[in-house]
């Protein structure tokens, strides 16, 4: 990533399904790694295991990248799984989610749906992209 110099670049971005991109966009499907700082990998409930995969991909034991829930409704999250791990191509080097978009994503949502205070909800629309040098934040 020596040559990334700035946030606006397509590896900074995440495809993920038409179904979860608005539920991501609105933070209230977050993605977490395990282990982190905090985390182990067993800390998370097992995953809820899609037995349709493709021979090609597999999940990972770790690390673990998984979809939790932040809020949604009942009937949401009757559709996706909490806890469901994603999936990689077998074998890929090819980079993951970065880690400065997942954490960035976390506490954004954390803070949108858990934060307290009487402006907490309001004072969300403030939060816009950075667009600092990614350096600045490694």
């Amino acid at each position: 990533m020596s040559d990334l110099m700035t946030l606006n670049d397509i590896r900074n971005g995440m495809l993920v399904s038409n179904d979860l991109r608005p539920l991501i966009d609105k933070k209230k499907l977050i993605i977490l790694k395990t282990p982190n700082r905090v985390l182990a990998c067993t800390d998370i409930p097992p995953r809820s295991n899609n037995t349709d995969l493709l021979g090609d991909v597999e999940y990972s034991d770790s690390p673990r990248y998984t979809l939790q829930w932040l809020a949604g409704t009942e009937h949401q999250k009757r559709d996706v799984p909490n806890n469901m791990d994603a999936a990689f191509k077998k074998h890929s080097q090819q980079p993951k989610p970065s880690p400065l978009l997942r954490n960035y994503n976390y506490g954004v949502g954390a803070l949108r749906w858990w934060g307290k205070g009487a402006n907490c909800q309001d004072n969300i629309a403030l939060i816009r992209t950075a667009s600092a040098d990614v350096q600045d934040y490694l």
